[in-house]
């Protein structure tokens, strides 16, 4: 989308940013606290969970999947669980 809107670059920049910034500081406290044990570096982790959250949502766009939220949490929560392997949980 960004190669045909470039003025969209700096919005969309911001917004994965926040993202990013958001998501590592979860992790990163849940490794401090040793709540969590990621399976690779925070921005690796990150960097995952942002393409599967890209990838569902072009799923949703394009009608290739049903959008049902419950559907969604189930998935992210299982990538996240695979991801960041709760101690305790």
């Amino acid at each position: 989308m960004v190669m045909q809107y470039p003025h969209l670059s700096p919005l969309l920049q911001r917004v994965y940013d926040a993202w990013r910034d958001h998501l590592g500081a979860a992790i990163e406290a849940g490794v401090a606290d040793g709540s969590l044990d990621p399976v690779s570096s925070v921005d690796e982790v990150v960097a995952i969970i942002l393409a599967f959250i890209d990838g569902y949502e072009f799923e949703i766009a394009t009608g290739l999947a049903d959008g049902d939220p419950a559907v969604l949490e189930r998935r992210a929560l299982t990538l996240a669980a695979a991801l960041v392997r709760p101690v305790n949980p």
